[in-house]
């Protein structure tokens, strides 16, 4: 199994956002928003984790991601006209920032060291998910435990 460094640098990405941001505090199991909603904003975790959950048309649920400090979500903003393909709900108190996507594309387009850095970013981040993909079709569930286990304690 690769590595693959997957946060922001948490101080250089709220630095250029500036006071473009808002922050908020999560309760546990709050949601941050709802699949179906309007994508027009990416989040930051600062402290806490967040669950990314898919339902089915049928009512079926999984879950996609459990993310922690530093890591982005909601990222799928950036499309044109984006809704939301999946939940994301505070696992415990979290401490959450939000940025516009108009300050995001502004940003992309006036800074091409950040554009660099988030465009890797996102790459490494979409490797994981095609692992963590292939991992459920083929690993047993205990070994995938201990995969996400490992991957929370780092």
């Amino acid at each position: 199994m690769s590595r693959h460094q997957l946060t922001l640098d948490s101080q250089t990405f709220l630095k250029k956002v500036g006071t473009q941001k808002t922050t908020r505090d999560y309760q546990d199991r709050q949601a941050i928003y709802s699949q179906g909603d309007d994508a027009n904003a990416m989040f930051q975790i600062q402290n806490g984790n967040v669950k990314l959950v898919v339902a089915s048309p049928r009512g079926k649920q999984a879950v996609i991601a459990i993310l922690g400090p530093g890591d982005v979500f909601g990222e799928g903003c950036l499309a044109a006209n984006s809704l939301r393909i999946s939940t994301a709900t505070a696992v415990q108190l979290s401490t959450i920032a939000c940025v516009k996507k108009v300050t995001l594309v502004r940003l992309i387009h006036n800074d091409p060291a950040f554009a660099k850095h988030f465009i890797s970013y996102l790459l490494a981040r979409m490797v994981r998910v095609e692992e963590d993909f292939v991992e459920r079709l083929f690993n047993f569930s205990e070994k995938r435990l201990a995969r996400i286990l490992q991957m929370l304690a780092n």
